[in-house]
């Protein structure tokens, strides 16, 4: 049994520090405590079954037609020549969804789960911040990068109702291996 968990369970990284599966969780809000408590369970299920994969931060098109999110509202925004304000003192390990997908069916598929260690990381090489990942999309569809516009968490903090990890930058030399 895979069971999927997310970055937000090691807390903040400092000085761009790439958290790896063995280093310890702390994390800053009830997301995380929640996915920690799950990976407990999972981790310690009998047989050694209990797998769990780390994602970062995901982003993608959307599969529902008429039901865009996050992704689909930047592309229709920069599309309109609308300024999409992002966040510049974040930064997340990105991954498609697609590619989340993929990586994640490859290792349910192996034959035995107790050949995986009980946690892996599934994430891209680069840490990026959301105004990264929104230039990103600019030049994807030829528009201009000025419609991008870098702000600080710190400048909004009255949009979160938790607290948020400024940065959880993970490490994927495990996954490669």
């Amino acid at each position: 049994m895979l069971c999927s968990s997310t970055d937000s369970v090691y807390g903040n990284s400092i000085d761009g520090y790439r958290f790896k599966e063995t280093d310890g969780l702390n994390p800053v809000n009830i997301c995380g405590r929640e996915k920690a408590v799950a990976e407990g369970i999972v981790r310690w299920m009998p047989m050694g079954q209990g797998r769990v994969v780390r994602f970062p931060f995901l982003i993608a098109p959307s599969l529902v037609p008429g039901r865009p999110h996050f992704y689909g509202r930047i592309v229709d925004d920069l599309k309109n020549r609308k300024t999409v304000e992002m966040y510049s003192d974040s930064y997340r390990s990105s991954l498609s969804f697609a590619t989340a997908a993929e990586l994640t069916v490859e290792l349910a598929e192996r034959p035995d789960l107790r050949d995986l260690p009980s946690v892996i990381n599934i994430c891209g090489d680069e840490a990026l911040s959301k105004y990264d990942v929104g230039l990103k999309i600019a030049d994807r569809l030829g528009v201009s990068r000025d419609l991008v516009k870098p702000v600080r968490i710190a400048d909004h903090a009255e949009i979160f109702k938790t607290a948020r990890a400024s940065s959880t930058i993970m490490d994927n030399s495990l996954l490669k291996s």
